[in-house]
């Protein structure tokens, strides 16, 4: 009996299809029916894993403004670069 995987879902993929109905056996793996299943939990996953990252990144470039905004801000209070390095040596970021 022979077991035929598409692909594994990365570790780091928190929700998303069920990758384990993609494996087959037997006289099923070769079948037109199994391939359209395969290709379809395929392109659902690929979907999914576009939409996270598309999320994701959205959400890096909400938060790097925010960091902009506020780095500005302590340059304008803090106008010489001695003064800004000083301000800024306390923070953990």
């Amino acid at each position: 009996m022979e077991i035929l995987e598409i692909f594994v879902p990365y570790p780091c993929q928190e929700k998303g299809p069920d990758m384990s109905k993609i494996a087959t056996t037997g006289a099923k793996a070769n079948s037109d029916e199994a391939l359209l299943q395969k290709i379809t939990a395929a392109v659902a996953a690929a979907n999914e894993a576009e939409k996270t990252a598309e999320t994701a990144k959205a959400e890096l470039v909400s938060r790097s403004k925010v960091v902009g905004q506020l780095l500005l801000e302590a340059k304008k209070r803090h106008p010489k670069v001695a003064d800004l390095r000083r301000s800024l040596s306390a923070s953990t970021g």
